[in-house]
């Protein structure tokens, strides 16, 4: 009895190829001693909250305003 020979370019083991999981991020977890004050109520940190955003904006708006203005006193200069 002969052995059969193998056929070229065949595959004997499947593999199979999975998609790579993205990582999750991180969850970024609140210091303990935050949550053991309890002298500052949950209205005055929505205050604090809301006034954060609003420096935020401002500082954005003053940037890019200070950027824009540059940017057309250079285009100014060039003509």
């Amino acid at each position: 009895m002969a052995l059969k020979k193998k056929k070229a370019g065949t595959v004997t083991k499947k593999t199979v190829v999975t998609k790579k999981k993205k990582a999750k991020r991180p969850v970024l977890k609140k210091s303990p001693l935050k949550h053991q004050q309890e002298e500052a109520p949950e209205a005055v940190d929505l205050y604090e909250r809301a006034r954060w955003k609003k420096e935020r904006r401002e500082y954005w708006k003053n940037r890019f305003r200070k950027i824009l203005s540059s940017l057309s006193t250079e285009s100014k200069a060039k003509k």
